[in-house]
């Protein structure tokens, strides 16, 4: 009985870590288009089929917004990471900071911006990170 209870227990917590890692992880890519605005989750893709170029989100790296109901003296500001490849070439990883002029970066000929993220911080609610919207657009330099 007690070795049933044990192997439970491991499947339980397995499935447990493989669920999480899924939620952080989506698997959903998505088709996104030379100068418009595309919407990723953290660790979700995005294709520019014809620029071959494939954007990830690793993290949103700094979220110091100046949250609803809360009177500030600076705005704050948001920050994202994200990797890009070209051509299945690895051009690296930005971090593109809102309100900077780190919000954009330059890369091959081209230009990533960081345009949104969402959800808005709200006084007295923690934002977890699965629940994050990064919204970027990139362009031809």
């Amino acid at each position: 009985m007690r070795k049933l209870a044990a192997i439970l227990g491991i499947l339980v917590i397995a499935l447990v870590a493989i669920l999480s890692i899924s939620a952080l992880n989506p698997s959903a890519q998505v088709n996104a288009e030379l100068s418009e605005p595309f919407t990723l989750k953290i660790g979700q893709s995005a294709v520019l089929q014809s620029e071959n170029i494939r954007v990830t989100v690793w993290n949103v790296t700094e979220d110091s917004r100046c949250p609803t109901g809360v009177e500030c003296i600076w705005a704050g500001q948001v920050g994202g990471l994200v990797h890009i490849e070209k051509e299945g070439r690895n051009l690296g990883d930005f971090n593109l900071i809102s309100n900077q002029e780190k919000s954009t970066a330059i890369f091959d000929g081209y230009k990533i911006e960081l345009v949104e993220v969402e959800p808005y911080p709200i006084y007295g609610k923690k934002i977890e990170v699965k629940d994050y919207l990064v919204r970027l657009i990139i362009y031809r330099n």
